[in-house]
């Protein structure tokens, strides 16, 4: 817990925080100085003890000590000590060998040791100054005693003030943190370069001892590459905080307050987060505990879309869903668990499973799940207008750039060398490092697919050659060794090389599919058959045959399927008798279309807004009359039968179940419930700007 030049010691690398052996995000303690400054009088109990800390402070400055209030000053610091783990960092030190310390250090040895200090110091101060100019000291002046007494009576002191500082440091810090918090919404965006002046604003300008030590740390556990950290040897509580959150603003750490259970948060990211994400809300519904953020949609204060925590992660699932669908496959697509966390759209086909309530997710178009019900003409009153091509070219835009970032992370991640991002992922297998190499490396991907989407005509197909590049990294991943001393940066190149060519190999519309051995040989054929000049006769064929150590027929027959293959037209598209390309598609997939998934994800984005835009009773008195699962829009669930799960459709109820179940006194409560649900979703929808554009 202390050493020699302080009571407190933390390392600082990379926007972590790493103390008594645990690493933490930095800013993480000054969010926990906010929760637990009021909970269980932390502070009001380490402020109890301190009347004999400040007599002896007192005395050690005058140069006498009572040795009762000596003892009576540690005795005080081990009831500290006995409150103190309750506040972090301390929790996680070694409290045992800091008692030890205390308890060895406040004895009655050491306090006569520095009464005779303070007695042979007056004897020598009372030298006469015919002594004091020749330089003759008394017999009471000991060096080595002297020595040994000056350096007790420092670490005395020392100890003393911290334990002293630590309730007003507390309150200090926490009254600054407050007002800090409280005045978050002050800045136009939350990033350091806007939080900054704030909080200048609000601590001002702060001096305080910090001893600074530059270290090498290792990258990871029992790795041997070292990296430059900061060990800083803090002498009081509200240093180690005010540097804390420093630190912790500078890689865009914050904290706020949850608007529902009033419980801080460390933010690490933009957004304007009005719910913490792990608390309960100070009120149960329905004899349950709910999250804040289901609490605040009860309530009517449902969070911004773009603010919630959730939104990444689901629309990056949702691209994939359309990446998968663009495509045609017949895609299972995986949900997160987690409430209102990863919904699959309506019209996704093959459905997805959503490991929150284990279901699969029916196959059903939106228009087709409502007219099932008999409320379509009620919900959707829409009439279609053509597909412009001004539209066709802004929707190509914002999916070509959607394709581009396809890895980008927002807010950016660390700025390492892409080496030190691998080392990190192998060492602690944290899949976050994966994603900031993906981030760091993406316009290399970029650069690899439009090559090879140029080379092979295959425009339509860069997103997933750009997958096959990062399936290459993986693949490359698993059989990296770092101490071989090749950078990674090289190692991957012939992995992703290989699962491009292999992705071509099968992907390329039109093309007779060759195995993963006989393409690099049809390749190499064909090479030597363009180098002379497409010359089949005149003994072209047995001069290649030759080259390729191959039979003549064998050559021959590879030739064709090469010219087959270079002959082909893409999948995605189709040509007039000019030879101009159409909008229209060769598959017999509607899914390929791309007017038609512009539609439904207009449609999916506008039916999701609505529903979230209802409370918690319409969104369960919805989901149980039309038959699906209110978080995740399943619409089967699971069900444990003979010890294997089954997936069983959710059965529509009538309104009088629903009534009965939710304990409600009338039985046309829940219907009333329900039109009223449905006529506020259709107005919800008809202000949606987009909506209206597309569909009137």
């Amino acid at each position: 817990m202390s050493d020699s030049l302080g009571l407190l010691t933390a390392i600082y690398r990379d926007g972590r925080v790493y103390i008594g052996g645990k690493s933490y995000a930095a800013g993480t303690f000054a969010v926990h100085l906010l929760n637990q400054y009021y909970k269980k009088d932390t502070a009001a109990r380490i402020a109890v003890f301190r009347q004999h800390n400040w007599n002896v402070q007192e005395q050690l400055a005058a140069g006498y000590l009572n040795e009762t209030d000596f003892l009576k000053a540690g005795e005080e610091i081990l009831a500290i000590l006995k409150t103190l783990p309750k506040l972090k960092p301390f929790s996680s030190l070694d409290i045992a060998a800091e008692k030890q310390r205390i308890t060895e250090l406040f004895t009655q040895e050491n306090a006569a040791a520095i009464q005779d200090y303070f007695c042979r110091r007056s004897t020598v101060a009372q030298q006469d100054q015919g002594a004091i100019s020749l330089g003759i000291l008394p017999p009471e002046y000991e060096k080595t005693f002297f020595g040994k007494c000056e350096t007790l009576c420092a670490t005395v002191l020392q100890i003393l003030r911290f334990y002293d500082s630590i309730p007003e440091d507390m309150r200090r810090a926490f009254t600054q943190l407050r007002q800090f918090v409280s005045r978050l919404d002050e800045a136009e965006h939350f990033d350091e370069q806007h939080l900054l002046p704030l909080a200048t604003e609000v601590f001002g300008k702060v001096a305080f001892p910090l001893n600074t030590e530059y270290i090498a740390l290792p990258k990871r556990r029992n790795s041997r590459i070292l990296v430059t950290a900061r060990r800083m040897t803090f002498e009081s509580y509200y240093s180690f905080v005010l540097t804390d959150f420093f630190e912790g603003l500078h890689y865009g750490h914050y904290p706020r307050r949850c608007e529902i259970c009033g419980q801080y948060f460390l933010m690490q990211s933009a957004r304007r987060q009005k719910y913490c994400s792990y608390g309960t809300a100070p009120e149960l519904y329905h004899g349950e505990k709910i999250s804040c953020r289901r609490y605040a949609i009860i309530q009517g204060k449902a969070e911004r879309a773009k603010d919630n925590p959730l939104k990444a992660a689901y629309e990056k699932r949702c691209a994939a869903i359309r990446s998968e669908k663009s495509r045609g496959d017949d895609f299972d697509g995986i949900c997160s668990s987690g409430a209102g966390y990863g919904k699959a759209p309506l019209g996704a086909g093959g459905g997805g499973r959503c490991l929150r309530c284990k279901g699969i997710l029916q196959g059903l178009g939106a228009s087709e799940a409502l007219r099932r019900h008999g409320q379509k003409d009620e919900i959707i009153k829409m009439e279609v207008r053509p597909v412009t091509e001004e539209l066709n070219e802004t929707r190509r835009k914002q999916q070509a750039l959607l394709e581009r970032r396809m890895y980008h992370l927002d807010p950016a991640p660390p700025k390492l060398p892409p080496q030190e991002y691998i080392e990190l992922y192998l060492a602690e297998k944290e899949g976050k490092y994966l994603l900031w190499y993906l981030h760091d490396r993406e316009p290399m991907l970029n650069k690899l697919a439009q090559d090879a989407c140029q080379r092979y005509s295959m425009a339509e197909h860069f997103a997933d050659i750009k997958q096959a590049a990062v399936c290459g990294i993986l693949a490359a991943l698993q059989k990296y060794d770092p101490s071989i001393g090749v950078p990674f940066v090289s190692f991957q190149k012939q992995y992703i090389s290989d699962t491009i060519e292999d992705y071509i190999r099968t992907a390329q519309s039109g093309m007779v599919t060759m195995t993963a051995d006989t393409y690099p040989v049809m390749k190499r054929i064909m090479a030597i058959y363009h180098r002379n000049n497409d010359d089949c006769g005149n003994g072209g064929i047995p001069k290649i045959a030759d080259e390729v150590e191959m039979d003549a027929k064998t050559v021959q027959r590879y030739i064709a399927i090469g010219a087959l293959n270079e002959r082909r037209a893409d999948f995605c598209l189709q040509y007039d008798e000019d030879g101009d390309e159409t909008g229209e598609d060769v598959s017999i997939d509607a899914a390929s279309r791309p007017d038609k998934l512009y539609f439904r994800e207009v449609l999916y984005a506008a039916l999701y807004e609505a529903y979230d835009s209802l409370t918690y009773r319409e969104q369960r008195t919805v989901a149980k009359h039309l038959g699906f699962c209110d978080t995740c829009w399943s619409t089967k669930k699971a069900v444990l039968i003979n010890g294997e799960i089954e997936y069983r459709p959710i059965k529509p109820m009538i309104f009088e179940e629903i009534s009965h179940s939710a304990s409600r006194k009338s039985d046309k409560a829940s219907e009333r419930t329900f039109y009223a649900a449905m006529e506020k979703m259709r107005k919800h929808i008809e202000t949606d700007a987009d909506y209206r554009y597309i569909f009137g």
